[in-house]
């Protein structure tokens, strides 16, 4: 990520300083790589459909205990890239990054955080809008969950229609396509893919967007 001070104390109320401090604290990014080995990660490779390739994008700044464990824990999983990264500029140029020519194959891309999860066959239905480039595709259906003493506690489903998570561009940076709150709104090719149970919600003290924990 690109840290500039002012950015920081506009977006977060916080000093660069500050925010750095509350996003690379041991208790968050133990919360956060716990979840992300034992959820996230399986979500993954464990898809019904083993055609893809996983970019895992962090920041160069991160703490080297975690960047190295980072790299050891999907160093089994030849389909998980991983970069270390310097600013959004250099997460936007992802081509630039992978070996893959996008100019002749056919690809997609997918929001998904650290702590959250899809469907075993999340790739597998999302074939079948293969043909269809320059959609965005929705997933407003999955299910919230708490992560309690290293274990999934499964809440109540989730339906929600600007949802960022497993929201995919189809042959284009969903990154760069804008506020996903919005898109539905100012985009012509948008699918909403009502399918149930696409998703596992992360909730809680340590989630970027400060959701609660169900009851």
């Amino acid at each position: 990520h690109d840290y500039s001070s002012e950015q920081f104390n506009y977006t977060r109320k916080k000093t660069k300083a500050m925010y750095l401090d509350d996003l690379f604290c041991d208790a968050r990014l133990k919360f956060k790589f716990s979840v992300f080995k034992n959820v996230t990660m399986p979500s993954i490779y464990n898809q019904t459909n083993q055609n893809y390739e996983w970019h895992i994008y962090s920041s160069t700044i991160m703490p080297e205990k975690y960047k190295q464990y980072l790299l050891e824990i999907t160093q089994p999983f030849p389909k998980i890239k991983c970069f270390f990264i310097n600013n959004f500029k250099e997460f936007h140029e992802f081509k630039e990054l992978s070996h893959l020519n996008y100019d002749t194959e056919k690809y997609c891309t997918v929001r998904l955080d650290d702590d959250d999860a899809l469907c075993k066959n999340f790739i597998e239905t999302l074939n079948k809008y293969k043909n269809k480039k320059g959609f965005i595709i929705s997933f407003p259906n999955g299910i919230k969950f708490n992560y309690l003493k290293n274990k999934v506690k499964l809440g109540e489903p989730l339906s929600q229609s600007d949802i960022g998570l497993g929201l995919t561009g189809i042959g284009k940076n969903i990154y760069l396509c804008g506020d996903h709150s919005n898109l539905h709104k100012n985009n012509k090719k948008f699918i909403y893919d009502k399918k149930p149970d696409m998703y596992l919600c992360c909730l809680g003290k340590w989630c970027d967007t400060k959701r609660k924990k169900d009851k």
